[in-house]
């Protein structure tokens, strides 16, 4: 469940040919690692994130990143 005013999950495209997703602002989210439940974790660089004009709809992390999960 995505929380009111956020960005929904669908806004993220996947790139399968890099194995990344794109944000609604066009930066790229690598993949990170796959955890025990079997989701492929996708992280945003901290650096990009903290001066986007949008990152209140995008997270609210203390470490401004976001994380999109994916299952295998």
């Amino acid at each position: 469940m995505t929380k009111k005013g956020f960005f929904k999950k669908y806004e993220f495209v996947y790139n399968e040919y890099y194995d990344c997703y794109l944000c609604p602002e066009g930066k790229i989210l690598k993949y990170t690692t796959t955890n025990r439940d079997g989701y492929t974790e996708y992280k945003s660089d901290k650096n990009i994130c903290e001066n986007c004009p949008n990152l209140n709809k995008c997270t609210n992390s203390k470490n401004t990143t976001k994380v999109v999960a994916r299952h295998v």
